[in-house]
């Protein structure tokens, strides 16, 4: 009989319970009865049956929905950004320790889990000796890391706000936050001196033919990468900046996923809808930017 998620999420977290902290009072965390994390003060996040841990010590009202994560699956698995999980594997293997067996790896923000199942995926196929793949994902939405959880129950998964992660000091070779918002705080605090953190961010082209039409009259914001760079060259020793544009031919049935999976959906009304569902030859363009950077 093969094991639950939770009893494969309570393996991993035994397996690699020195990288938790808790978010309470920042003390050891150990996992207690193949159920629950407890530290030192006797807080306590119980292990849920899905197999993810839920850290938040309150509640948090999100716009992010089961919907949306279920959108943006499909449009992963349709292939529309793979060319990013590529560049984003293949610069991690060129970049790290050839001669180590073990890579800890931090999605933060990592919303339904495709990426960093996706990189995992990659990683592990790139590597020319056998690579223990410690990868953590986390976000503050419920919906989508009860997704993610159920999906690949070879990764750790947690609820957390990105303020006050779980984790300990130097604990990751890599943290990935791709299209969400970071904390460079906490990413400079949790990378190892030699780690990489690789941020993603859009350009003025990104979804431009679905802007166009669900958000017409949208300020657009020209400098924002050029912001991000700045902010991110504030914090982080800039190592390599790689951008992707490419076009996506859509078919029907990824017309609409596409339009959900996005906050641009959130004022968007039924006649606009309909006018997304109605365009001729569709193709969206993918507009990105990676920043990769280390501690300073």
């Amino acid at each position: 009989m093969s094991k639950s998620k939770k009893m494969l999420q309570a393996s991993l977290l035994l397996e690699h319970e020195g990288m938790l902290r808790c978010p309470l009072c920042s003390s050891q965390m150990k996992l207690v009865g193949f159920a629950s994390l407890i530290c030192i003060k006797k807080h306590c996040f119980d292990l849920a049956k899905h197999g993810y841990v839920n850290f938040l010590t309150r509640s948090h009202q999100t716009k992010y929905d089961k919907r949306l994560y279920q959108c943006r699956r499909v449009i992963w698995r349709s292939g529309f950004f793979t060319p990013v999980s590529d560049l984003i594997s293949a610069w991690m293997m060129s970049e790290f320790r050839v001669a180590s067996d073990q890579m800890a790896v931090l999605d933060a923000g990592c919303g339904e889990g495709s990426l960093l199942s996706d990189v995992r995926r990659k990683v592990i196929h790139r590597a020319a000796h056998h690579l223990d793949f410690a990868g953590v994902g986390m976000d503050i939405s419920k919906p989508g890391i009860e997704m993610a959880a159920k999906e690949d129950p070879q990764l750790i998964w947690c609820v957390a706000d990105l303020a006050n992660c779980p984790f300990g000091d130097k604990q990751f070779d890599f943290i990935l936050n791709v299209l969400s918002p970071s904390n460079t705080a906490e990413f400079k605090r949790m990378i190892r001196d030699e780690g990489v953190v690789a941020k993603v961010v859009p350009g003025t082209k990104h979804l431009q033919e679905l802007r166009r039409i669900i958000a017409p009259h949208a300020k657009k914001q020209t400098g924002a990468k050029q912001n991000a760079l700045t902010h991110f060259k504030k914090h982080f020793a800039l190592q390599d900046v790689v951008h992707t544009e490419y076009r996506v031919p859509l078919c029907p049935e990824l017309i609409e996923p596409l339009m959900y999976m996005t906050p641009l959906s959130w004022g968007t009304t039924e006649e606009q809808a309909q006018w997304v569902r109605e365009m001729v030859e569709p193709e969206m363009t993918v507009d990105l930017t990676i920043l990769f950077g280390k501690k300073q």
